[in-house]
């Protein structure tokens, strides 16, 4: 009995699927032609000329009337058309003095040339340290499709892009460049010199200012040694305040030339940047002593140096010029009778660094170098070209250096930290060389070779700027 009860319901569900398969066959084997008439009713029903019957022939004389099908059933373009596939492209400085006014400009291309003329273009930015973009400009192409606008200026390092329609341009970075301010004692003033010994000596205060505010950010100030080398030394070491300042104090404890600068490290979304320099003589301040000073204090290579000083004895008295190079002892080169006042002077042309300091009598003065860098010349080919064209650069150098490899260097502008290197070539023989420039966009560019110093000889140099302008 339970068998029986248990197989029922499996039964019923048998019944029903095959009554169902029975019914899906039955509709699948109707005629065509009902299932025809079905939507031709169905047709007719809605308003619709059913497409099987035929219009009447129109009267003798008469053209049959056009075809009401859909113009895309015909085979004709569709009755609206989008606007055609555009592109958009932005261009703007890659780095920019805070402050400096802000322009971009691009172009908008499209298929048909006529559709870029008269477009909206916005221009939208995206600041270091924040999340999305904003809208920051509007603008619109005119007739070549070309677009310029001016952008609030940015007080940290961005990017930005411009959009038209579904048209978006590529990213274009810009990088802030900090102003910065350095002041001091009235540029060219003699300062006077600080000695181990001069516990009471007050040192000299220095400040400045930085532009957009970087609290916190590490400034440092520099000095160039040797002078002329392009070489900078940290000498003391602050922080920009909340408010953009800063400040240093230092003593000098060498006579002569003094050239100064502050240097702002990077810091929160900005690019390091550095002031202008500050100039100074370092007097020794000691009003009887014998002093020594050197011009210049980095010479070329076959150019000579003046040592002058005064002796506190006064006129007559007999000053010996010593002289010491790499490794070596004092010995004298040279002697003069001081003149009116006491001054002396000596002339010398090194060969290589040297270290210089004159006794007279029972006094010696300080000791100062005379550092010997390579003379380098550089002329170029043409100091104005076409977009596309790339002059070069020649020049010589001294002491013959076949061999030694001289590089291209452009000067940023606006001022950065460090130029930027091209390319190099070997010296030659005759110890010439040439260098090619690389084709530069429409502007003004400058340049300078430099060559690095070559085992224990002179120093390394830079030339004198050159300065080439590419026109479009």
């Amino acid at each position: 009995m339970n068998a029986l009860r248990s197989w029922t319901p499996l039964s019923r569900r048998l019944s029903g699927a095959l009554l169902l398969a029975l019914a899906m066959l039955a509709v699948a084997a109707a005629p065509a032609s009902a299932r025809r008439n079905t939507n031709l009713d169905a047709s007719a029903e809605a308003g619709e000329t059913p497409p099987s019957e035929t219009a009447p022939s129109p009267p003798s004389g008469e053209t049959t009337p056009p075809s009401e099908e859909p113009a895309h059933e015909r085979g004709a373009a569709p009755r609206h058309r989008g606007r055609s596939r555009c592109s958009i492209s932005l261009e703007a400085p890659r780095t920019l003095a805070a402050g400096e006014p802000l322009t971009v400009t691009g172009a908008l291309t499209c298929e048909e040339p006529t559709e870029a003329a008269g477009v909206p273009v916005t221009i939208f930015e995206h600041s270091a340290g924040t999340h999305g973009t904003e809208e920051v400009a509007n603008a619109t192409t005119g007739e070549d499709g070309t677009f310029a606008a001016s952008v609030p200026e940015p007080e940290t390092n961005s990017w930005l892009y411009a959009r038209s329609g579904r048209a978006r341009s590529s990213r274009a970075p810009v990088h802030v460049l900090p102003v910065v301010t350095l002041a001091g004692p009235a540029h060219g003033a003699v300062l006077p010199m600080a000695t181990h010994r001069g516990a009471g000596f007050s040192p000299i205060h220095f400040s400045g200012t930085v532009s957009p505010d970087d609290a916190g950010a590490r400034v440092t100030l520099q000095r160039e040694r040797p002078l002329g080398s392009a070489a900078w030394r940290p000498v003391a070491v602050s922080h920009v305040a909340a408010d953009g300042s800063f400040a240093f104090s230092r003593s000098f404890h060498a006579p002569g030339t003094l050239v100064l600068r502050a240097f702002v490290h990077r810091h929160a979304h900005h690019l390091p940047a550095i002031s202008e320099t500050l100039s100074y003589q370092v007097a020794q301040a000691d009003a009887t002593a014998l002093t020594i000073s050197l011009t210049p204090e980095v010479v070329p290579y076959g150019e000579a140096v003046t040592i002058a000083g005064k002796d506190p004895a006064g006129e007559g008295r007999t000053v010996t010029l010593l002289a010491a190079g790499s490794g070596g002892g004092f010995s004298p080169v040279a002697t003069a009778t001081t003149t009116q006042g006491g001054a002396y002077s000596f002339t010398q042309t090194p060969l290589a660094s040297t270290d210089y300091r004159v006794i007279s009598g029972t006094q010696s003065s300080v000791a100062l170098r005379a550092v010997l860098t390579f003379a380098l010349t550089a002329v170029a080919s043409a100091t104005e070209v076409h977009a596309g064209e790339g002059p070069t650069i020649s020049g010589t150098v001294a002491p013959a250096s076949p061999g030694a490899h001289v590089f291209l260097m452009r000067v940023p502008a606006p001022p950065g930290v460090r130029m930027e290197t091209l390319g190099y070539a070997t010296v030659g023989p005759g110890s010439e060389y040439a260098i090619a420039v690389p084709p530069a966009a429409a502007g003004t560019a400058t340049y300078r070779v430099r060559i690095a110093r070559v085992n224990s000889g002179p120093r390394g140099a830079l030339s004198a700027p050159v300065t080439i302008t590419t026109v479009p």
